[in-house]
């Protein structure tokens, strides 16, 4: 039979000492939820799970870490085949150069999400 599992309920001080410490930790971080839950699990001394790592991020308005990576390497990708098409014509530079603009906004807006905006 399959075993099911137990939520990790957080009480309200153990919430607000992983918000506090994720408001301070988790961009810099660069870690998933699962590794960062790990990190924090650690650094707290109670156990933190992949869900109140989650919770606590959606409630900070904290862009997910690896939806950030997916980005920065798409990005990456954009550029490599901007620099590959790079001899077939400018046509297919600028188009590719719209891509990682528009990727470039949408980490932009995360980050302002995060760090607010100057």
């Amino acid at each position: 039979m399959s075993e099911k599992r137990q939520l990790n309920r957080l009480t309200l001080d153990l919430m607000l000492r992983l918000t506090d410490y994720m408001r301070s930790n988790y961009i810099t971080s660069g870690l998933d939820d699962v590794d960062f839950a790990k990190k924090a699990t650690e650094a707290l001394g109670f156990p933190v799970e992949k869900s109140n790592v989650a919770t606590a991020r959606e409630a900070l308005s904290l862009p997910s870490n690896y939806k950030l990576k997916s980005q920065e390497t798409a990005l990456n990708r954009a550029t490599k085949r901007a620099e590959v098409k790079n001899a077939g014509g400018n046509v297919q530079i600028l188009d590719e150069l719209h891509a990682i603009n528009k990727l470039l906004v949408q980490i932009s807006k995360r980050m302002d999400t995060y760090f607010g905006s100057k």
